[in-house]
């Protein structure tokens, strides 16, 4: 509730909803001749190793976690897979091509 005024895709009734689930939902909604697998979990976890990560030609992360943030960094990094990383902080955005 706190950073809603902040976010473009989330709304009050996503409160307590998977993050993944919210964000595939509404870009199906605004294009729904696509589609969006949403992985639900902590992407530290096992089943997000380089097996996963292999499957991808580019990532675009918008985790608020550094623990998480690094971990994806350095997946792509071994894996030699484009990473575009955001973030925010307040008003203030960053994005930027690793």
């Amino acid at each position: 509730m706190s950073n809603l005024n902040r976010q473009f895709l989330f709304r009050r009734e996503h409160v307590d909803r998977s993050k993944a689930e919210v964000v595939r939902d509404q870009i199906i909604k605004q294009n729904p001749h696509i589609s969006v697998t949403a992985y639900v979990g902590k992407i530290q976890e096992d089943r997000f190793g380089y097996h996963f990560f292999s499957e991808f030609d580019l990532v675009i992360n918008g985790l608020d976690n550094e623990e998480a943030r690094k971990h994806v960094n350095l997946m792509c990094f071994n894996l030699n897979i484009p990473l575009v990383d955001s973030g925010t902080n307040g008003y203030a955005a960053q994005v930027m091509n690793i």
